[in-house]
């Protein structure tokens, strides 16, 4: 099954930025398969996403950019 990950609307209760949630999400997860949605002022570039993705096991297989966000899919590897 394939879950997304959100992390466009803004939490007023955390403070955590939105890369330190996507990586503790992402190690945390036995999913093989996720979808991440991002904001480009929180994450400009899905270069970065991509080397997140590298460093906790996951790979990239598709990515779609607009002005405001960034949808990838990861796999685990």
């Amino acid at each position: 099954m394939t879950i997304t990950i959100d992390l466009t609307k803004e939490d007023v209760s955390c403070v955590e930025h939105p890369i330190v949630k996507l990586v503790r999400t992402l190690s945390d997860l036995n999913e093989s398969e996720v979808i991440v949605i991002v904001s480009k002022d929180d994450i400009p570039s899905g270069k970065i996403l991509e080397m997140i993705a590298d460093k906790i096991g996951y790979k990239i297989i598709e990515m779609t950019e607009n002005e405001k966000t960034i949808k990838a899919k990861f796999i685990r590897i």
